[in-house]
């Protein structure tokens, strides 16, 4: 009786964790799995990590030093605006689709 209890809680607790994932989690997964960085970029994990929808393609920018963290923003005016910081500021194009990575470049230098 008592397995069945703690299995019955444990698949509404897996429940509600699924229901409350972001629901672009796929997306940005997706788009991660196939990115190449430039050279001199750092690993990716060290990038704060923001994505959006630009029409039908998926824009991003990773910006370096921060927490690691990933998020969808509502658009691409709530995306990080850097005009420069090299590979500290990385700009990622995703046609999904395609399900391809269009282009990933570091900013330029001022």
């Amino acid at each position: 009786m008592k397995l069945t209890i703690l299995l019955f809680i444990s698949f509404i607790l897996s429940a509600c964790t699924d229901r409350d994932a972001d629901p672009h989690d796929k997306l940005m997964n997706r788009i991660e799995e196939q990115l190449v960085l430039p050279q001199g970029a750092e690993p990716i994990s060290k990038y704060d990590r923001f994505y959006t929808r630009d029409g039908k393609i998926v824009v991003g920018t990773l910006v370096f030093g921060k927490s690691g963290s990933r998020s969808w923003v509502k658009s691409i005016s709530d995306l990080p605006q850097v005009f420069d910081g090299g590979c500290g500021v990385i700009n990622v194009r995703y046609n999904p689709k395609s399900d391809t990575v269009e282009n990933v470049h570091c900013n330029g230098v001022a």
